[in-house]
């Protein structure tokens, strides 16, 4: 991790076989990263030291085992939603879905009884009808809606796809498609805007889109195309996104007001870099008082960027 200092300070060094995601809950100092190489989803708790200077306890609890976790993401509530499949081999190969884990399993050291709440099946608007659920990869929320991208099959599924934070009741249909573009990394919201990552490039549309296709001209626009694979982009809950480039090792950042074509600009250059996040920790925030702060996925090691 890159402080203002300058200097790079590691927050988790071992244990770790191959971490792909991580997600930081501000209001808990939780940081969850997704360890593909072990099918773990682990978790650490943050504290920031009266010099400034953020640490770990060193401790590794265990969120959720057996699982090849795609995207990782945290609503206000410190719920923990993810994308990804079991890694158990069954006589049916396990599908990847759309999954929750409550803050209340969290809090109470609960290693089982994730919630799968979107599945190929339930996600149907009926049957013979395409599934929502198409290899979800990137996954996002506002704590009442739910929103993943699909990998494959997004003319039919949906590129990008949103539905209430609930399993659907028998019969019901609360899956809706935004785009019809596959989605090949994450997506972020921003208070008006999902954007969502396809290969090099970075699309945006409105939240209140209401159609399924991307035909009409503006309505998905394609806003930075200088990228080489795009993995996670992030909101700082302000005017700035954060976009990371996992062939390059760059960190992006780029102007998130608006839809239009843009020129996204050098952040910090890590070698390795696969995932990030970004959260700021305010007045409400105890275990890490108030700061703006950028967290990292590098190689084996989980890092921060004051």
């Amino acid at each position: 991790a890159k402080a203002s200092d300058g200097i790079v300070r590691v927050l988790v060094m071992d244990k770790l076989d191959d971490p792909r995601a991580i997600a930081v809950d501000a209001d808990r100092g939780r940081m969850f990263v997704a360890d593909s190489g072990q099918g773990m989803i682990f978790w650490y708790q943050l504290i920031r030291l009266p010099t400034g200077k953020l640490i770990c306890d060193g401790r590794q609890h265990v969120a959720a085992a057996g699982i090849a976790a795609n995207m990782l993401t945290v609503d206000e509530q410190g719920n923990l939603f993810y994308t990804g499949k079991l890694t158990a081999e069954l006589p049916i190969p396990p599908e990847e879905v759309v999954w929750m884990i409550p803050v209340s399993n969290l809090n109470a050291g609960m290693t089982e009884g994730a919630i799968e709440l979107y599945n190929p099946l339930n996600s149907a608007a009926g049957p013979g009808q395409p599934p929502r659920v198409n290899q979800p990869n990137g996954v996002a929320t506002d704590g009442t809606t739910i929103y993943w991208g699909n990998r494959m099959g997004a003319l039919k599924s949906g590129g990008i796809v949103k539905a209430k934070v609930a399993p659907p009741s028998m019969g019901e249909t609360t899956c809706t498609p935004m785009t019809d573009r596959e989605v090949t990394g994450g997506i972020a919201l921003t208070a008006r805007h999902i954007f969502y990552a396809v290969e090099g490039s970075i699309y945006g549309i409105s939240q209140e889109k209401a159609t399924s296709t991307c035909h009409l001209e503006g309505e998905c626009v394609l806003v930075a195309d200088q990228f080489q694979k795009v993995n996670q982009i992030l909101w700082d809950g302000d005017g700035t996104m954060y976009v990371s480039d996992a062939e390059t090792g760059i960190v992006h950042q780029l102007p998130a007001g608006v839809l239009q074509k843009i020129r996204a600009t050098k952040f910090i250059e890590v070698t390795g870099l696969y995932s990030i996040d970004i959260f700021t920790a305010g007045e409400d925030s105890s275990a890490l008082g108030s700061s703006s702060l950028v967290a990292l996925v590098l190689g084996a090691f989980a890092l921060r960027r004051l």
